[in-house]
């Protein structure tokens, strides 16, 4: 099993509601990591990413890319990078 402790995070976004200052009291607290370390596999990341994320606040969803994915052609990518905080 892998964890996400051992990543090297090049950029972190906080995105979505939180971000936009939209937030209900129920609101999951969207982040976006850009990571060399992630596997590119979309559902082996988001496991790594969320067993840490969600030990710390288990309202996270966290989402990863690897920098080359982290382009303006990704329409996620894209709503990080035009409405998200960077964190780091």
């Amino acid at each position: 099993m892998y964890y996400a402790q051992d990543l090297t995070i090049s950029a972190a976004y906080l995105y979505g509601s939180h971000a936009t200052g939209t937030a209900g009291p129920d609101s999951d607290i969207d982040v976006a990591v850009v990571s060399p370390d992630l596997t590119g596999d979309r559902l082996q990341d988001w496991i790594r990413l969320t067993i840490t994320a969600t030990s710390i606040d288990p309202r996270f969803e966290v989402i990863g890319f690897r920098p080359e994915q982290f382009r303006d052609e990704h329409p996620l990518a894209w709503e990080v990078k035009t409405q998200g905080i960077p964190l780091s």
